[in-house]
C-alpha cells in the first residue's frame, strides 16, 4: 500500500467528524453541520466554538460598521444633527431586536427576510433575499433559545381559548 495523501485524510477526517455529530446530535444535528460549516466555509479544523465566536466577532463588527455608514450618509447627505441620528441608532436596534427577539412558542415576530421582501417589494432594492434568509438561519442556528416555548404563555393561551383541560395537561407532565 503506498503513502496515505492528503485528500484521503481530508476525506476520513470528514467521514470521522460526520460519524461523531450524527452518533451526538442524530441526521438532524448533521444536516445543521454541514448547512452551518457550508454557508460559513468553515473547515473541520475549526471547532463550533470557535466558530460560534467568529459569528459573534463578525455580527459585532458588521452592526458597528452598518450603524457608522448609515450614520454618516444621514448627516453627510440628509442633515441629521444629533438629535435625529441617536433617534434613528435607537430605531435602527429596535427593528434589529424585533427581528431576533423570539415570542412565546419560540418564532419570530418579524424577520430579517420580511424586512427584505418588503423593501424589494415597495422600493425595488434588489435586495439578495436569499443570503438575508441565510444569515438569520445562521444566526437562528447558534441561538440556544430559538424554538423553545415560554410556558408560562402557552399555558394562558391555552386558558384564553378555553383549553383549560389541555393547559392542566401539560402542567403535569412539566412537574
Amino acid at each position: 500500500m503506498g503513502k496515505i495523501n492528503k485528500e484521503f485524510q481530508w476525506r476520513m477526517q470528514g467521514i470521522l467528524h460526520a460519524r461523531e455529530v450524527v452518533s451526538k446530535d442524530g441526521l438532524e444535528g448533521l444536516d445543521k453541520e454541514i448547512k452551518m460549516r457550508g454557508f460559513m466555509q468553515a473547515p473541520l479544523v475549526y471547532s463550533k466554538g470557535q466558530i460560534d465566536g467568529w459569528w459573534d466577532e463578525l455580527s459585532t463588527n458588521l452592526y458597528a460598521t452598518m450603524t457608522t455608514v448609515a450614520g454618516m450618509v444621514l448627516r453627510e447627505h440628509f442633515g441629521f444633527g444629533k438629535q435625529r441620528l441617536l433617534k434613528f441608532r435607537n430605531e435602527f436596534q429596535n427593528m434589529i431586536k424585533s427581528a431576533l427577539d423570539l415570542d412565546y412558542l419560540g418564532s419570530h415576530y418579524v424577520t430579517l427576510e420580511d424586512y427584505a421582501n418588503e423593501l424589494n417589494e415597495q422600493f425595488d432594492m434588489g435586495i439578495d433575499v436569499s443570503r438575508v434568509r441565510n444569515c438569520q438561519g445562521s444566526y437562528d442556528e447558534t441561538d440556544a433559545k430559538f424554538r423553545t416555548v415560554k410556558l408560562d404563555k402557552v399555558l394562558e393561551e391555552l386558558r384564553a381559548g378555553g383549553f383549560e383541560d389541555a393547559a392542566q395537561f401539560l402542567e403535569k407532565k412539566v412537574a
